[in-house]
């Protein structure tokens, strides 16, 4: 079969179909091929010890990017590990969230805001004291949480 055009439309025959088809697929594989081959593989890099029950639920995480600070909640004992990532020691354990599921940092304040579903509220954790300053009641149990940042409008 052939290929044409007729009247400024353009048309192909099967066998130019299945040849293009044929085309892509090959160039998809590559592309996979090439995926996986720059992909990297998770390796242990090492281990800190931590405080607390073991086998107990990890929940969140985040960063403190200035002072290289990993922040996890360790949701079943209610514990806020603060892990320098550059020597892999732990710096502190906070206790007193209970059932912390959200981790946020506000690097402006230095200040960590946990959900702790475990007595309904938002814990206030203070990077330079490195201990729970305020609790804020809220409505329901947090699960997790999100941060938001407004700036103030001059208009």
């Amino acid at each position: 079969m052939r290929s044409g055009a007729i009247e400024g439309r353009h048309w192909t025959t099967i066998g130019d179909v299945a040849h293009k088809q044929m085309i892509w697929r090959i160039f998809i594989i590559l592309i996979a091929f090439v995926c996986l081959m720059q992909a990297q593989t998770l390796r242990r890099v090492g281990t800190i010890d931590l405080p607390g029950p073991k086998g107990e639920r990890f929940d969140y995480l985040t960063m403190d990017e200035e002072d290289h600070w990993l922040l996890s909640a360790h949701l079943g004992p209610g514990i806020l590990y603060v892990i320098d990532v550059q020597t892999n020691k732990l710096v502190q354990a906070i206790p007193g969230v209970p059932g912390i599921t959200g981790v946020e940092y506000v690097p402006e304040l230095r200040k960590v805001y946990t959900s702790d579903w475990g007595e309904e509220k938002i814990g206030i954790v203070d990077l330079q004291t490195v201990k729970v300053v305020k609790r804020l009641a809220t409505a329901a149990k947090p699960n997790g949480s999100t941060l938001h940042h407004f700036t103030k409008s001059t208009s």
